[in-house]
């Protein structure tokens, strides 16, 4: 079982009931912003579809790098972060980066303390050292 921590770039299971309420789910990558409660996380997905199906719109883009552990570059799913349940969360992949703190302060709506929180540990040389 893995040990999760803010600004981990993770493997998770998300569903999109607002475009397909049968959905089942699939792996996407995620940033864990923090956790909610025990049993669930704040997370924001990311996707490598450039826009929005049911409208067209496009999306943020975020660039792949060592650090965040992205295949390729991507974009976010949602300016909203979503709450997934601890059970969806799988392995971790990366860690966040500047830019992607940078993408996130700028596009997303969450508290200054979320938004200075993923910044410093963007900056941070190791930010899950042991």
């Amino acid at each position: 079982m893995f040990r999760y921590e803010a600004g981990q770039v993770v493997l998770l299971d998300v569903k999109n009931l607002r475009e397909n309420r049968f959905a089942r789910g699939k792996l996407r990558p995620g940033l864990l912003v923090r956790p909610v409660g025990k049993s669930r996380w704040l997370a924001l997905g990311l996707t490598s579809q450039p826009t929005f199906k049911s409208t067209g719109t496009q999306r943020v883009p975020v660039y792949a790098s060592v650090r965040n552990g992205l295949w390729g570059h991507g974009y976010l799913w949602s300016s909203t972060p979503v709450r997934v349940p601890l059970a969806a969360l799988d392995q971790v992949i990366g860690a966040i980066d500047e830019h992607l703190a940078e993408v996130v302060a700028r596009h997303v709506d969450l508290p200054e303390l979320d938004i200075a929180r993923l910044r410093a540990i963007a900056r941070s040389p190791r930010p899950f050292a042991a």
